[in-house]
């Protein structure tokens, strides 16, 4: 079998579009709540044309086929530093093949990358593979995020005395602000150390699909947790009309550990069953270690997003 890598062009667009819904029917075996939507090329071949007129990326081909493509976006700021990023809809490699495509394109593609000042490297992979997301932690990328996805029933638990857990309203707005300027705290110290805008994590009150849920005890809000429509879902295979997404929860620290966060996560559930949703998504920081531990346990992980920095070197 003769392979080599080759530029992404206009006529690879609808095989690789076959690549990624290959993959995403392979997951939905294992997942079923993922959309349905997925499987089909159509929203991906979107994305990927557009993309593809942005940013050069390559396809690996074995014996004259398409086994595998990358695409990637810009991004001027992440982590302060331009990013090249894969999400999880612009590359894939054919089921069964070995997860060594994904290495030969990278190598690729990082020499563009680095040659043109962008030394941050991030790619998003669908869950489910472990060789392939071996093959990316052997080039030096290391997990930084997780996506996941569970049904509407609750969570196991029961009422805790003292603690009552209400729908908030635009009057709860300072209280709200206190709460998310505490979760901004959080995720900027150890072993975090992500710091956020607060413009990026300020829960929303009013639309559809929007919804902030408060936990109080003697009067006191002690943690929230907030919805979002599908559509605002970061994994773009979970985003659906059918979809909720957990766009952001704290508690106090003395209240942790006591089953809050499941009251708060059982409310938000039940209002989105309501609403006549049919799944939850959340996505959390892998070295946020109380929401890893938390999210894991009761969610079902379907992307994983891994980061390089490339360091020490300079363009010849």
């Amino acid at each position: 079998m003769t392979q080599r890598i080759a530029p992404f062009t206009e006529t690879h667009l609808e095989q690789a579009a076959d690549l990624v819904c290959a993959r995403v029917r392979l997951m939905r075996q294992r997942v079923p709540l993922l959309p349905a939507a997925y499987e089909s090329p159509q929203p991906i071949l979107g994305w990927l044309g557009d993309l593809a007129v942005e940013r050069p990326g390559v396809v690996a081909l074995q014996d004259g086929k398409l086994a595998g493509f990358m695409l990637a976006l810009y991004l001027p700021r992440f982590f302060g530093r331009p990013t090249a990023y894969s999400p999880v809809w612009a590359n894939a490699i054919l089921p069964g093949s070995s997860p060594r495509l994904y290495t030969d394109m990278y190598a690729h593609l990082a020499d563009l990358w680095v040659g043109e000042g962008t030394r941050t490297h991030l790619v998003t992979l669908l869950a489910g593979d472990p060789p392939a997301l071996q093959a990316w932690q052997w080039l030096g990328f290391a997990l930084i995020n997780v996506d996941g996805v569970r049904q509407l029933a609750p969570l196991p638990g029961k009422p805790l005395p003292g603690i009552k857990v209400r729908q908030a309203t635009p009057a709860d707005a300072a209280v709200v602000d206190e709460l998310t300027r505490a979760l901004q705290a959080h995720l900027a110290a150890s072993p975090t150390f992500f710091p956020h805008d607060l413009d990026e994590i300020t829960p929303q009150f009013e639309g559809d699909g929007y919804a902030i849920w408060l936990a109080e005890a003697g009067g006191e809000a002690q943690g929230y947790l907030s919805l979002a429509p599908g559509a605002d879902c970061e994994c773009e295979l979970l985003q659906d009309l059918a979809s909720v997404n957990i766009s952001g929860a704290f508690i106090r620290p003395e209240w942790r550990g006591q089953g809050v966060a499941s009251l708060l996560v059982n409310q938000a559930l039940a209002w989105a069953q309501a609403q006549g949703a049919a799944r939850c998504a959340v996505d959390f920081e892998a070295t946020n270690v109380l929401a890893a531990r938390f999210w894991m346990r009761w969610f079902t992980p379907v992307a994983y997003s891994l980061i390089r920095f490339v360091e020490g070197w300079e363009p010849s």
